[in-house]
């Protein structure tokens, strides 16, 4: 199991110091980075990517305070196989990029600028282009020189075409994985004497199997291609021949050459998949690299872009991963596109990573995005861990407003007497005041207020002394002193013979319907904010839900701390 238990960033952007403890920040399944506009989400990638060729390397711009003085670093501590390493990159280290291979997938937009000279004046205008994509170097063109005919005059008619086994990139890679033990054939007498007037006709397996180095060459092939003990021998002693007379350089040569061809006619499978443009867009070669070039954004819809960029870049990531573990980090790139679309992108990273799990490999994503899984729901991976990075990293489970809105939920699962009572005076706005019965007290926390009036005053200090003052404050607090306050609101608008009907809707969602039923001009700010005073007062007891209720929490601390919102309960709360 390998997993990132924290990441510290000093010194980039507008980030002079930040550090997160992640709880599940793990390899092969999905996570979520939730923040708000602002936060620093493309900071968090731009440290990532100055680390990711040794030493941290920042452009000009990127430096904290646009200070060069201000010296860069990122540093990691991660569990790998129940072993803990804290891991650094700055100016002199470069730990990060030994230990892991990082992929950064963002908005691949930028804005160019073109001038023309008319009459004596010149005038410049900019226009957005897309990034053009650097796949790789192009190899020179290096095949195995082989005929099956040729090879079936020296090992007999019974030999196997192994043509499109050294064509591949598997099978070259086989080779080239097994080489010691392919040498060990060509240089060793023992083995040497093995292979002395053997053919196709003549193979005796079970002898052959007695050596040692040979038994593991053909446990190989059978694993990884399916073969028969007999078929792994045919091929064996024709790998063994061509090794001797073209040599392991003309094999690696061979495997480089089939290992771009898969991913030049991968992309360009990829782009005539998902291309609905209309342009030609293929891959190229230009100064000895194979490039995608998509040239002015205007050209492509901006799901188009994002999608097309998004599946030849993952690609790429792939092609380039080497052995190491790895860190792939995808920023805002799917907050932009449509159903079909998003739905297609979450295939291909879903596959990608199925693909690490089953090579054996550990690659932690991490897709970064300002849309709250909790309000939208644009994710369907299995699994995913939804990480949000907020001020309120701590999350306190046992807060007094906690136990209260789990309370709720235990006593309407068992269907409790005191239920009704319950949420109507604590978790909504009544005029009377409601005297905590003793076994109610009994179960919440010791220093927890005897009554409805004290709570709900207890709540509005939250808002007015702490939230709107920036204050450290319960978020969960604000919350429903901002519903008991919204309720409170409208009940002085109602008339006194509709106030007891208000009281007796549950929820609410039936509460706002009813009052404008009545009358009752209900401010559109009122209804803007609902989804912010409903959602987070649902909190499970029970097995698996520590997670569940922390997320709740966390997306509540992003949903308030917001000027605008501040704004907007202090409206309410006529402040």
């Amino acid at each position: 199991m390998f997993f990132i238990n924290k990441v510290t960033i000093q010194n980039i952007k507008g980030i002079s110091s930040w550090t997160h403890t992640f709880d599940g920040l793990c390899a092969n399944k999905v996570n979520l980075f939730v923040a708000s506009n602002g936060f620093g989400k493309s900071t968090i990638a731009a440290a990532f990517q100055a680390a990711a060729h040794g030493r941290m390397k920042l452009q000009k711009g990127d430096y904290y305070d646009n200070n060069e003085e201000n010296k860069p670093l990122l540093e990691l501590e991660y569990t790998k196989d129940g072993e803990t390493k804290t891991i650094v990159s700055d100016g002199v280290k470069g730990e990060v990029s030994r230990a892991f291979s990082i992929g950064i997938i963002n908005n691949p937009v930028f804005a160019k600028s073109t001038g023309r000279s008319m009459g004596g004046y010149s005038t410049h205008s900019a226009e957005l282009y897309v990034q053009d994509i650097a796949v790789c170097e192009e190899p020179p063109k290096v095949e195995i020189a082989y005929g099956v005919s040729n090879f079936k005059t020296i090992f007999g008619k019974g030999t196997l075409n192994l043509k499109d086994f050294l064509k591949s990139e598997d099978g070259l890679h086989f080779i080239i994985e097994n080489k010691k033990d392919f040498g060990k054939c060509i240089e060793q007498t023992r083995l040497k004497a093995t292979f002395e007037g053997i053919t196709s006709e003549n193979i005796e397996v079970e002898e052959i199997k007695k050596q040692r180095t040979i038994e593991s060459l053909i446990e190989g092939l059978v694993e990884q291609f399916g073969l028969s003990d007999e078929d792994a021998i045919k091929y064996i002693i024709q790998i063994v021949y061509i090794m001797k007379v073209q040599g392991i350089e003309t094999v690696q040569s061979a495997y480089a050459w089939a290992k771009y061809k898969k991913i030049k006619n991968l992309i360009d499978l990829r782009l005539q998949e998902f291309n609905t443009s209309g342009l030609e867009l293929k891959t190229s070669k230009k100064n000895g690299k194979l490039i995608l070039t998509f040239g002015r954004a205007s050209r492509l819809s901006n799901g188009e872009r994002d999608l097309l960029s998004f599946v030849v870049s993952l690609i790429v990531y792939e092609s380039q991963l080497g052995r190491n573990s790895g860190i792939l980090i995808i920023d805002e790139v799917f907050d932009y596109l449509d159903g079909a679309n998003l739905l297609a992108a979450q295939y291909y990273l879903s596959q990608f990573l199925q693909r690490m799990k089953r090579n054996g490999r550990d690659v932690v994503s991490i897709i970064m995005t300002h849309l709250d899984p909790a309000v939208f729901s644009n994710y369907n991976f299995r699994g995913m861990a939804v990480h949000y990075l907020t001020s309120k990293s701590k999350i306190d489970l046992d807060d007094c407003i906690v136990k209260m809105i789990q309370l709720r939920s235990q006593l309407k699962s068992q269907k409790d007497a005191y239920t009704e009572n319950y949420e109507k005076y604590l978790l909504h706005y009544h005029s009377d005041n409601w005297t905590i019965p003793e076994e109610i007290l009994k179960v919440l926390p010791e220093d927890f207020v005897q009554d409805s009036d004290s709570l709900k005053n207890w709540l509005y200090r939250q808002v007015t002394e702490r939230y709107l003052a920036n204050q450290d404050y319960n978020a969960l607090a604000v919350i429903i002193a901002l519903r008991i306050k919204v309720e409170e609101r409208i009940v002085e608008m109602l008339p006194e013979d509709k106030r007891q009907g208000f009281f007796d809707q549950h929820g609410s969602n039936n509460k706002l319907p009813y009052a404008e039923e009545c009358g009752c001009e209900i401010p559109e700010l009122f209804y803007l904010l609902q989804p912010l005073y409903n959602d987070p007062i649902h909190l499970r007891n029970g097995h698996g839900s520590e997670r569940e209720n922390k997320n709740k929490i966390e997306s509540a601390y992003l949903k308030v701390d917001s000027t605008v919102v501040r704004k907007m309960i202090s409206e309410v709360f006529l402040v």
